[in-house]
């Protein structure tokens, strides 16, 4: 090994002795560390539970650092005090072989219980182990690493428990005081949860991380199942609240359209004829009915059935919804001759008007066939298949009339191409 080796090697065990000097030194220094231990001047926190069967040894094995620490930093000391004395001339060989050994040889002694199982050899025991200062090194690393992520822990589970109870708290007391009427296995639950919450609250100081856990698998998961079933029961409740007021609006619709089924019906009866068999109207029964049926579900509402109301809802409007069909087809029906009969009559205006602009109103076919189809349309009743035949023979007429004059001057004055 040569002297820039050893150099080397020195000025890198400084830089890590330092590092971990500085760590160390914040790790003692940690509020949550102080707490757990009892140092400067704080009382020691008693763990329990999860948290002692996880924090304790590692805590535990922080004091043995120190030791660890102090028996590198005299080895290193050691070989830079060989460093600086070395001679120059004679000797020299000697003291790079002990200082090369003090360095990377197992020269380090340890009790065995504080040498990790894989740094252990079957000849290991008797009291006494020795390993290298880099095998220390790594061992005190991973006890660090284990301290350090535990205090870590601690803290964050002491920071989070605090609102995360708090929030589970005042959610329970929202459950029990909510608009919404809580069911019998959902008061049964929360009292669980109010007495897990109280236990809780008593392990906080000496087992954070045992109420963490609780909290996340036991505790909670019950309060989001309640709390979950009361706002799926206040979205039903409007879903079904909303439900039956569109119900009552379609009722009325559907009361409405029946009316003017009706009125389209006698109509038609009145006024026309001819038209082929119409359909009667749906009986009065069958919209009473539907009506009587809503009210139960408003009464079961207003007991509380929700469900069975939502359910029934959705009976209710496909139901009704075939009756909305039903009348509305019968409406069409009736409403078809009389609405035939308007488009006759605008239709016969319009041929009139085109046989005037043609000066072909005075032909006595077309007079006559118009005379005819004005009485019809005008009549009551109206036979409509009659009105409709003679309308037809009028525009006909009217065509070849027209057509007849093709060659003649058209009104203003222009000539038919």
């Amino acid at each position: 090994m040569t002297l820039q080796d050893i150099d080397k090697a020195l000025a890198q065990w400084e830089s890590r002795l330092s590092s971990a000097a500085n760590n160390l030194f914040d790790l003692q220094n940690d509020p949550t560390y102080q707490c757990l231990t009892g140092t400067s001047g704080l009382p020691k926190t008693q763990l329990s539970g999860i948290t002692a069967n996880r924090i304790s040894p590692a805590l535990e094995s922080v004091s043995t650092l120190f030791q660890c620490f102090d028996l590198l930093r005299c080895t290193i000391d050691r070989a830079v005090q060989l460093r600086r004395d070395l001679p120059t001339l004679f000797g020299a060989d000697e003291k790079v072989r002990e200082i090369e050994q003090l360095l990377f040889g197992k020269t380090l002694r340890i009790p065995t219980e504080q040498i990790s199982m894989a740094h252990r050899s079957l000849l290991s025991g008797a009291g006494q182990g020795c390993i290298s200062p880099d095998e220390l090194l790594n061992t005190m690393v991973k006890a660090f690493e284990a301290a350090r992520d535990g205090v870590m822990a601690v803290d964050a589970a002491w920071r989070d428990l605090s609102g995360a109870l708090g929030n589970a708290t005042r959610e329970l007391a929202a459950l029990h005081s909510g608009l919404e009427p809580l069911e019998e296995t959902e008061k049964r639950e929360l009292e669980g949860v109010e007495h897990a919450l109280g236990l809780r609250r008593a392990q906080v100081q000496s087992d954070p991380l045992g109420t963490s856990l609780d909290l996340e698998s036991t505790v909670l998961p019950v309060l989001k199942h309640v709390k979950s079933a009361v706002e799926g029961r206040v979205e039903l409740r409007r879903l079904t609240e909303d439900g039956l007021t569109a119900a009552q609006a379609k009722l009325q619709g559907l009361r409405n359209l029946h009316r003017d089924s009706v009125d389209a019906w006698t109509e038609a009866q009145e006024r026309i004829t001819g038209a082929g068999e119409l359909p009667p109207p749906i009986p009065e029964g069958r919209i009473d009915s539907l009506r009587d049926w809503l009210d139960k579900l408003r009464e079961k509402y207003d007991g509380g059935m929700l469900r069975p109301v939502s359910i029934g809802l959705h009976n209710w409007n496909s139901a009704a919804g075939d009756c909305v069909s039903d009348v509305q087809k019968i409406h069409a029906a009736n409403s078809a001759p009389l609405e035939e009969r308007r488009e006759l009559r605008g239709r016969l205006n319009a041929l009139k008007a085109k046989a005037q602009a043609y000066h072909v109103e005075e032909d006595p076919g077309l007079r006559a066939l118009a005379s005819e189809a004005e009485g019809l349309l005008y009549s009551r009743p109206t036979p409509i298949d009659r009105a409709s035949d003679v309308v037809a023979g009028y525009q006909s007429l009217l065509n070849e009339r027209t057509l007849a004059k093709s060659g003649e001057r058209r009104p203003g004055g222009k000539t038919a191409p």
